[in-house]
């Protein structure tokens, strides 16, 4: 048993650390931001690639909060105003965003 035993049985732990390591992708937004920066090591990743994924994943949590806040505004503003009465179709655009994103 020489150096290179040791290294072997060091690459078998580590591929069997790995394999018990697998996860399943998120399905959506909030659960891929709550998964992926437990999965991130700055050390084995690097430091550029783990701040971009970290600013990549708290960006589009931020650009999902902006456009679901839009929607909101907008909803508000035609309650207030009273145009949401009936279903005329007149804000279908509106309508079927609100549907999909929410």
């Amino acid at each position: 048993a020489g150096p290179c035993s040791s290294s072997a049985q060091k690459s078998q732990t580590l591929s069997a650390r790995l394999a018990a390591m697998e996860l399943e992708v998120p399905a959506d937004l909030y659960g891929l931001a709550i998964v992926e920066p437990t999965m991130l090591d700055r050390k084995l990743d690097g430091t550029a690639m783990f701040l971009v994924e970290l600013g990549r994943i708290y960006g589009m949590l931020a650009a999902n909060y902006f456009v679901v806040l839009l929607f909101m505004t907008q909803l508000w503003k035609m309650v207030r105003e009273s145009k949401v009465a009936d279903c005329s179709g007149e804000f279908l655009a509106l309508e079927l965003g609100c549907v999909f994103i929410f």
